[in-house]
């Protein structure tokens, strides 16, 4: 209803309207009821028709540039360059961004995903943290060099036509040789994975075509399904594949066969496993492991308890995060530098309020992580409302307005933000808490404390002068024009 529309009220209700209003025409009082509407629909939206927000955002400009590599690299051309470079140069940074990410990142992490399912096979209790095994077993330009080289063989097949099925299939093995013997030259990968499809591309393609009607259902599920199930189903699959195509060859005694040479990811060792490892976990050889004394510190994963020392240090370093991440933001969208938050130094302390809540409350739930995550949400939703209702009304001030935003309410909070915030939480949780943890705790007792009261004075004094000289103007409390 807008104030234009006409109402048409019979005596007795005008009598009633006139007496709770007290004699104030009825316009006014039309006008005020339906504008208090339309800003409440306003403030607390379900985003049917959101337009703001990081989220949004991205896709619109994705879409302008031609993909999220080319958006990416729009915003750094107006950050760094002023717009400076043209839309042809703008368009070959981002091809050639999206390539090397497809290179360094998915061909890595999709080698990684092949050995994490080959280990799965004989030891259940294998960690998820075994995708990024290239990353740490410094393998990464050859992995990469691997995957450039298959996807520039793949599209140069591409032209034959009848070549292109053929040279996938022969090419078909190649990230699972890669997954067990990391350091093999890529000749001999491909040479290898040629040899062992011999006589078994057809079969394979049966295979493939056998999880087809598992494909078609997961359409009806909006790609749940792959998600969920059918991904790691086929994965373990085709793990299973590669093993007995990896035994055929060696029984066979097909050329380069002696280069896949991982035995214990075939068999159980019958001896205990080395020093350090798990049961149920693949023993990793002494030579690829970092020595105990580097790795003493280096820990991923919650840890029960903190000390109070080090969860007030931690509240500066996620406030600082926290502080870099708006700013990094903002720079990235509009091309300038805001120095964001309620402070002037590079410190938003909701951040770290939200980070130290987070593991005070719920440190308990950390061998729980999807219960955690969502409580994490919770949390700091809660956090961040209060902080934005209490700024609203000490100063009448909005450092953050999500109005516009898919699912906000009243501006102060919304599901992007808080999903942001669940991960972060995660992040600062299972590995930004425990590696500073043991990394302060390799500091003297009597510099902490130092160092803390040093920074506990510095944001004394600045919230002191922020409570004189408002930190406010474009980017902090308004928008940038």
């Amino acid at each position: 209803m807008s104030v234009t529309d006409t109402i048409i009220f019979d005596e007795a209700v005008l009598k009633e309207i006139e007496k709770h209003t007290k004699g104030t025409p009825i316009a006014v009082v039309v006008h005020r009821v339906t504008s208090g509407v339309e800003s409440f629909r306003d403030a607390t939206s379900l985003g049917k028709s959101s337009r703001a927000g990081v989220i949004s955002d991205v896709y619109r400009s994705s879409v302008k540039a031609g993909g999220p590599s080319s958006a990416l690299v729009s915003r750094l051309n107006r950050a760094a360059f002023g717009g400076k470079l043209g839309s042809g140069a703008v368009a070959i940074f981002g091809y050639v961004l999206t390539i090397l990410f497809k290179i360094f990142v998915v061909g890595v992490i999709n080698i990684g995903l092949c050995r994490l399912f080959l280990e799965i096979r004989l030891y259940p209790d294998t960690p998820l943290t075994r995708i990024l095994f290239i990353y740490k077993d410094r393998q990464v330009l050859n992995a990469a060099l691997i995957v450039f080289m298959k996807y520039l063989q793949l599209f140069l097949w591409m032209f034959t036509v009848v070549g292109l099925p053929i040279k996938y299939y022969s090419y078909y093995l190649v990230p699972f040789i890669t997954a067990e013997t990391p350091g093999i030259p890529y000749r001999q990968a491909f040479r290898l994975s040629e040899g062992m499809m011999r006589g078994y591309k057809f079969r394979v393609f049966l295979f493939d075509l056998s999880f087809l009607g598992w494909l078609l259902l997961s359409i009806f599920t909006f790609g749940l399904l792959n998600y969920l199930w059918l991904n790691p189903y086929m994965r373990a699959a085709r793990a299973e594949l590669y093993a007995e195509l990896r035994a055929l060859a060696k029984s066979n005694d097909i050329e380069g066969a002696e280069l896949a040479n991982d035995a214990l990811l075939f068999e159980l060792s019958a001896s205990a496993p080395p020093d350090g490892c798990m049961e149920g976990v693949y023993p990793v050889p002494a030579t690829g492991r970092r020595s105990a004394a580097i790795r003493r510190w280096l820990v991923i994963g919650a840890k029960e308890s903190y000390s109070y020392l080090n969860l007030a240090l931690m509240f500066f370093l996620f406030s600082g995060i926290g502080w870099i991440w708006e700013c990094s933001l903002i720079l990235i969208k509009y091309g300038v530098f805001v120095n964001r938050g309620t402070l002037y130094g590079p410190w938003i302390p909701i951040y770290g309020c939200g980070g130290v809540a987070v593991i005070l409350i719920l440190n308990r739930l950390n061998r729980k992580p999807i219960i955690c995550f969502f409580s994490a949400m919770l949390v700091c939703g809660a956090i961040e409302y209060v902080g934005a209702t209490l700024l609203w009304n000490t100063h009448h001030l909005k450092y953050w307005d999500y109005s516009g935003y898919f699912f906000n309410i009243q501006g102060r909070v919304c599901l992007e933000g808080l999903l942001a915030f669940g991960i972060l939480c995660m992040v600062g949780m299972y590995f930004i808490a425990p590696l500073t943890d043991n990394l302060l705790n390799r500091v003297p007792l009597h510099i902490r404390k130092l160092t803390l009261l040093g920074l506990a004075a510095a944001i004394g004094m600045d919230y002191a002068f922020s409570q004189v000289h408002p930190h406010i103007g474009p980017g902090i409390t308004s928008d940038i024009k």
